[in-house]
């Protein structure tokens, strides 16, 4: 999306139209030359408007050519969907938007856990396993791009205990290799890891793990 809200459709990039643009940023990436997490169009399967899935894919793998033809050894493409998109009964098919494993370094999933603005409380776990699996199954690393929690109101400790559980995801997923959490009020939605002091608390304990601190 352009900065005064325009679109650039998925088809448009798949067949070069904007290649000089792309081709651009490309030798502006090669000569800043530190490592970069590129993710091209995060949670494409909410964005209908600017094409369908194989064009999504086929711009990706488009963007992904360019760089390579201009020799941009310093970035790595992270594929980023929501959680429930791998979840065999969203009714969804991750595959449709896949570029192929040739594409795609890294798998990187956004997932929330709703409560109580929805009757289910979902572990971080829950959220995250469909995306394991799906990673697993294609030997590729996972990122978790966004996630996040919000209060219960009838147990002040719970958010807390959420962050503090996901030090056992870095002991049994060795495929995770980087967290970015939400840290926003977002329509209404208090996600911010400061919404207590328990949460606080749960939080620094999450992130001091020596499970998550080995992450590259």
């Amino acid at each position: 999306m352009r900065t005064d809200g325009t679109i650039v459709p998925w088809n448009e990039i798949a067949t070069g139209v904007r290649d000089r643009w792309i081709v651009r940023q490309a030798r502006r990436f090669r000569a800043f030359g530190a490592p970069v997490y590129l993710s091209f169009h995060d949670e494409p399967e909410s964005d209908g408007e600017f094409g369908s899935p194989a064009e999504f894919a086929s711009a990706f793998r488009h963007i992904v050519g360019i760089f390579r033809e201009e020799r941009v050894d310093s970035v790595a493409f992270v594929w980023t969907m929501m959680s429930w998109t791998f979840d065999k009964g969203s009714g969804r098919d991750p595959m449709d938007w896949y570029p192929g494993d040739g594409y795609v370094d890294i798998i990187g999933t956004n997932g929330y856990n709703w409560f109580p603005m929805k009757p289910r409380w979902d572990s971080f776990q829950e959220i995250v396993a469909p995306t394991m699996s799906f990673a697993s199954e294609r030997d590729k690393p996972v990122f978790v791009v966004e996630f996040g929690v919000m209060e219960d109101p009838e147990d002040p400790e719970r958010k807390a205990d959420w962050f503090r559980s996901i030090r056992d995801a870095g002991k049994e997923w060795s495929r995770l290799k980087g967290l970015i959490y939400f840290d926003e009020v977002k329509d209404g939605y208090p996600w911010v890891t400061d919404s207590s002091s328990s949460a606080r608390s749960g939080y620094a304990d999450m992130a001091d793990s020596r499970w998550l601190s080995v992450m590259p």
